[in-house]
């Protein structure tokens, strides 16, 4: 489902502006993700 949303973003068929933001809020959202499970599993060790 996630991986939909991404996909769905990254390759968003719309103005080339609102392309870039879909394709920067996407690329965001997963770096957030993953340094939020780096810092949860540092916490737990």
């Amino acid at each position: 489902m996630v991986k939909q949303f991404i996909v769905q973003c990254l390759f968003f068929q719309s103005d080339e502006k609102m392309h870039k933001l879909f394709g920067a809020l996407s690329w965001l959202s997963i770096m957030l993700f993953i340094y939020a499970v780096v810092n949860l599993l540092q916490t737990w060790q």
